[in-house]
C-alpha cells in the first residue's frame, strides 16, 4: 500500500499546526489522532454549537451565520 498520499497530508497537517502540532496531533499503531486543544477552533464544531442556540438569541445566531461560508459551504452545496 502507498502511504505516501498519507505522509504528505501528515506533513501539511503539522506544518498548518506547527507549535501545536505536538500536543494535538497523537500517533499511536498506524493511527493518527487529532485531539482538541485550546489554541485552535474547528469552525464547523463551533457553528454547530452556535447554530444549537435560541432563536431569540440573534447575535448568537449572526455569529454561526458567519462561520457558515467559504469551501465548507461549497463542498456541502457541491455534494447535492
Amino acid at each position: 500500500m502507498d502511504r505516501s498520499p498519507l505522509r504528505q497530508a501528515l506533513y501539511s497537517l503539522r506544518r498548518a499546526l506547527a507549535p501545536l502540532a505536538k500536543h494535538c496531533l497523537v500517533l499511536s499503531q498506524g493511527t493518527i489522532i487529532l485531539q482538541s486543544h485550546p489554541g485552535f477552533k474547528v469552525d464547523a464544531l463551533e457553528f454547530l454549537n452556535l447554530a444549537a442556540a435560541d432563536p431569540k438569541e440573534l447575535h448568537i445566531l449572526r455569529r454561526a451565520v458567519c462561520l457558515y461560508q467559504g469551501s465548507l459551504l461549497v463542498w456541502a452545496y457541491s455534494r447535492r
